[in-house]
């Protein structure tokens, strides 16, 4: 039972961790993420500092496969961010999220299918209406009407690519879980997405000279304000894998992407991002988020 409420503890700092980006002043994303991706480096060093693990293992080829992983969950969460900075919290999280949830799903079912196909291809395909009802309740809910008018087709590759590199972590999760420490492959995961951000930065001009005489001169607030929201993010991730040991990574993974409902709830009811009171928006809302648990409930005991 604890380890199940560790895990509902999990799903609320991934689905809580990006509110920094908001509580910053006038921070642009790209620096937020910048923050972001330094102060989870750190973390993850000095959590395997704790574990007293040998820097050796980390060296090995064996490291390469969680580094791709790292690199690419970096690229994804990257989108995310810049997603919620665009359009918020209630449309960005549950369509990258869930879209991952269904992306990631299929690939482990690929790879090792045992899941029942008869309670798992029901609950990706709720997850998948769940989406469609919440981009629904962007659509008539949405308080900012040329916020509406920016969800173009460019933007709904964006948001497919977010979830596609989310979606593909796991894999790579997985794989490492089998040959690390829970401590070595979080800092190696975490060294691989500071490597995908440097990557990001040369190769899309994501960072500019400009940015980072910015980053240098922001306010001190500004960089706690990140930290911490990074701060968040990895007791999320390190409690997820750490009780994923216990209960399963496919368990831990599904119960942790409850987050979306909880990100909804902080758009919706603190960033007002939503008018919940406009007709047809509350009995969207409570739709999406039935659809999402059930979807859930169904992965889960495939």
């Amino acid at each position: 039972m604890t380890s199940y409420l560790l895990l509902i503890l999990t799903s609320i700092c991934w689905g809580s961790w990006a509110n920094a980006l908001n509580f910053t002043r006038k921070y642009k994303q790209n620096l937020f993420y910048l923050d972001f991706t330094i102060a989870t480096l750190f973390f993850s060093i000095f959590i395997w500092l704790l574990s007293k693990n040998e820097l050796s293992s980390l060296l090995s080829l064996k490291s390469g496969l969680p580094l791709l992983g790292g690199a690419l969950f970096a690229i994804g969460n990257l989108l995310l961010v810049k997603s919620i900075d665009k359009y918020g919290f209630s449309l960005s999280f549950p369509s990258i999220i869930g879209g991952a949830v269904i992306i990631g799903g299929l690939l482990n079912f690929i790879k090792t299918p045992k899941n029942n196909p008869l309670l798992f291809f029901p609950g990706l395909a709720l997850v998948l209406l769940a989406i469609i009802a919440d981009s629904y309740l962007y659509k008539i809910g949405s308080k900012n009407s040329t916020q509406k008018s920016l969800l173009t087709g460019k933007s709904v590759v964006e948001l497919f690519l977010g979830a596609l590199f989310i979606g593909i972590f796991p894999l790579f999760w997985n794989y490492g879980a089998e040959v690390f420490e829970i401590s070595e492959l979080f800092l190696i995961l975490l060294v691989g997405h500071s490597l995908g951000i440097i990557l990001v930065a040369i190769f899309s001009n994501y960072l500019t000279y400009t940015d980072f005489k910015i980053y240098l001169k922001t306010m001190p607030l500004n960089h706690i304000i990140s930290s911490a929201g990074a701060a968040i993010w990895v007791l999320g991730t390190y409690l997820n894998m750490t009780i994923g040991i216990k209960v399963g990574f496919g368990v831990s993974f599904v119960v942790g992407n409850i987050a979306p409902l909880f990100s909804a709830l902080w758009g919706i009811f603190y960033w007002k991002e939503i008018n919940i009171n406009k007709p047809n928006a509350r009995l969207v809302f409570s739709l999406t988020a039935l659809l999402f648990l059930i979807g859930l409930v169904f992965i889960g005991k495939s």
